[in-house]
């Protein structure tokens, strides 16, 4: 998911994704930015794009109505919402 982001403070920015869910993150993210959830940790992180399937971690965020077991509600081991990600 994309995000469009707001400042909501200086240790914090809100953000909404191009689906319409409110969140908070880092204030270093930017818009493009990606909402990802790694399968075995706790809560969504905030990736950013350098390259060709090449992220970067920003950080952790909150996003109402996908902490990390409410986003893997219906997904399968096969769903094309899965993917490799290389973080560096």
């Amino acid at each position: 998911m994309a995000v469009q982001t707001a400042r909501l403070k200086s240790h914090k920015r809100a953000f909404t994704t191009d689906d319409g869910r409110l969140g908070w993150g880092p204030p270093h993210m930017e818009v493009g930015d990606i909402v990802c959830i790694i399968i075995g940790y706790g809560m969504p992180v905030i990736l950013r794009q350098v390259s060709e399937n090449v992220y970067i971690y920003i950080g952790n965020c909150f996003v109402v109505g996908i902490m990390a077991r409410e986003a893997m509600d219906g997904i399968t081991a096969d769903s094309p919402t899965i993917r490799d990600f290389h973080l560096v």
